[in-house]
């Protein structure tokens, strides 16, 4: 996940020194492996955080708790009510059991 959330830190900030027309020529594929399944599905709903985040208006209650959310998720063995109920809202249909 680290190699993951660094390629996307460091096109983030690669973006910011690129002419508009080559951010607009700008295309990122980022692979993700590991041997288990549940690891790559955690990585995704975090950078769908991330993306919510980014959506989310700045200094919000919804990005504090997407924020929140996100660390829990990487780092936590229990979360918060309101982070699991943050997390089924960011899911898409596709990934709901």
């Amino acid at each position: 996940m680290r190699h993951a959330v660094g390629t996307v830190i460091g096109v983030g900030n690669a973006l910011k020194n690129l002419k508009k027309s080559q951010k607009n020529a700008l295309k990122v594929h980022v692979t993700l492996l590991d041997l288990h399944f549940a690891t790559v599905a955690r990585q995704l709903v975090v950078l769908m955080l991330l993306d919510a985040m980014m959506a989310a208006d700045e200094g919000g209650i919804e990005r504090l708790e997407l924020q929140a959310t996100a660390v829990y998720l990487c780092i936590g063995t229990v979360i918060p009510r309101y982070c699991h109920e943050r997390y089924y809202r960011n899911l898409p249909p596709s990934m709901l059991i």
